[in-house]
């Protein structure tokens, strides 16, 4: 990379308009939306060629995210994690404004996904709910005893939330949506979502409703049959994992921690799964939170108040940091801590470190 050295990078939001949108994203989290449009997420972080992050700010705006990876990828995302990812950023960071219920849609995993769509990645997400109406809920998996005919006779009859699991939801619930989990958000709910980075969804019912362009959207009921785990929360009750982690993890059938929902969790590790893991950061007027990225890049999303990050090791002035705001911490950085003359609430993620 040139002579200017690295900083904590902000990206222009990517907004996308859609159906199902609103305008929590400039009521809640302070976006500048374009007017008069239904905007239902808003692209933080992206590696994608048709929606490619671009820097806000600093001696590097204008600059592209996968620009700045080719130019020292190690620095960028530390050693390890360059040596694993040699193609795109691994991780899709977003914010999602769900006004109106999303359809039902499943993810398939990495195998099936580099068999039947071109070598792509699968999709694994998580929700960090920031806000949600009185009485919000989600739809996540199937009810016990729920197969594939039980689920098309429903299809046919228009009467598919008779198998799914619902479930209420509230600010601060962390929600996992591994690959082959069924899954819809209700009406009313903002939430920010971290997944690997891919564009595989498959789309199974839509509610009845037509799109923008006042057509039925597209769906994929049969490559959506060929990846729905009917079987997820029940494997989840009795506390077993349900993939295999990259990462030399336990494999399927090792007890572990259920991941969610999380209800009220406290500040520290929310979320960790194959792809990726989640940590919350609440400070208060005063408050301190310090963290290395020497061996691998953060990205830090401000869900409520404001700070700084400053950077001891890089000798950079302070950034500020304001709700709505999300930074990729590069590892070149080494070390940064989060302060605050107030509160703040932030998420940090990051991705699993490879194994040799």
């Amino acid at each position: 990379m040139e002579e200017i050295g690295f900083y904590p990078y902000r990206f222009k939001s990517i907004f996308k308009e859609k159906v199902w949108g609103g305008r929590a994203l400039a009521t809640i989290l302070d976006k500048r939306l374009p007017p008069n449009v239904p905007v239902g997420e808003s692209w933080e972080i992206s590696d994608r060629d048709a929606d490619m992050s671009i820097v806000a700010e600093g001696p590097h705006a204008s600059k592209s995210l996968r620009a700045l990876i080719d130019a020292d990828r190690p620095a960028m995302l530390g050693s390890q994690v360059a040596r694993a990812f040699t193609d795109r950023f691994p991780l899709l960071v977003k914010y999602i404004d769900a006004e109106e219920i999303l359809s039902l849609q499943v993810h398939p995993d990495d195998n099936y996904a580099m068999e039947n769509e071109n070598g792509s990645w699968g999709k694994m997400e998580a929700w960090y709910i920031i806000h949600a109406t009185p009485g919000a809920y989600i739809y996540r998996g199937t009810k016990p005893g729920t197969d594939r005919n039980t689920f098309m006779r429903l299809l046919e009859k228009q009467r598919l939330h008779e198998c799914l699991n619902k479930t209420h939801v509230a600010e601060g619930d962390v929600v996992s949506i591994p690959p082959g989990c069924l899954h819809a958000t209700g009406a009313g709910i903002l939430f920010c979502e971290i997944q690997q980075n891919s564009d595989l969804t498959y789309r199974v019912y839509d509610w009845g409703r037509v799109g923008l362009d006042a057509k039925p959207r597209d769906l994929h009921v049969d490559k959506a049959l060929d990846v729905i785990d009917w079987d997820l929360l029940e494997r989840e009750e009795r506390g077993e994992s349900v993939s295999i982690p990259l990462d030399g993890g336990p494999p399927p059938g090792t007890k572990v921690q259920r991941s969610a929902p999380v209800i009220d969790a406290p500040s520290g590790l929310l979320l960790e799964c194959p792809k990726f893991a989640i940590e919350r950061v609440m400070l208060e007027a005063g408050g301190r939170d310090s963290a290395r990225v020497d061996q691998r890049f953060h990205i830090i999303n401000v869900i409520d108040g404001n700070g700084s990050i400053v950077c001891p090791e890089a000798e950079l002035p302070p950034t500020m940091l304001r709700k709505g705001d999300t930074y990729l911490i590069p590892s070149a950085i080494g070390s940064y801590e989060i302060i605050t003359d107030g509160t703040i609430t932030a998420l940090r993620s990051y991705v699993p470190l490879p194994t040799d």
